[in-house]
């Protein structure tokens, strides 16, 4: 029973905010993941929405440290995968990605470790996060407090096939307003 632990829900369509979306369901209703709060501390669950289906701690000390405690933007991009944000603080973070099949958890971004229990340590604040209108893209404005000689706020993408990482922008400064960047209609590239 999820309905005793409020989350933050992910906006249905194209974009969510920055320290939002912890409460997401699949595509075609067959997986769902939620942040619940146990004793002052966020635990990421994933689950099939079938009755008695039993839902998977992710949050677990074998997967990521003591330290992190946030868990962020979770979106499934299809029913076999979920994406989410998590690291120590909202500006440590990290994407991530769990194969529910093979319960595989990966670090897509890599800053903050790539073997288990990951650290938490990464190096983005998401500062708005959205899918393309076509579904092939995940996109998020990744801002670094630490870059020198000032902060930087780039477009960071994930392809929805390959799930590999890539940095659009190189010391940017763009718009921390998710709404504020557009996708192209036809191939779905900012």
């Amino acid at each position: 029973n999820i309905s005793a632990s409020p989350s933050y829900i992910a906006h249905r369509g194209s974009y969510f905010g920055n320290v939002g979306g912890q409460l997401a369901l699949s595509p075609k209703g067959g997986q769902v993941a939620y942040v619940k709060w146990v004793n002052g501390t966020p635990e990421l669950y994933v689950s099939a929405t079938t009755a008695g289906a039993k839902p998977a701690l992710l949050s677990a000390n074998n997967q990521f440290k003591a330290t992190v405690t946030a868990f962020y933007n979770l979106i499934f991009p299809d029913e076999k995968n979920l994406l989410f944000m998590s690291g120590q603080v909202y500006y440590y973070m990290d994407l991530f990605r769990y194969e529910v099949a093979t319960k595989k958890l990966m670090n897509l971004s890599g800053s903050g470790g790539v073997t288990r229990p990951f650290d938490g340590q990464g190096d983005f604040s998401p500062q708005g996060a959205w899918t393309s209108p076509n579904g092939k893209w995940f996109y998020w404005v990744g801002y670094d407090y630490y870059a020198t000689p000032s902060p930087t706020a780039d477009i960071m993408a994930v392809d929805l096939s390959t799930y590999k990482h890539s940095k659009i922008t190189s010391g940017a400064r763009v718009s921390t307003s998710a709404d504020g960047l557009v996708a192209c209609q036809k191939d779905g590239n900012v």
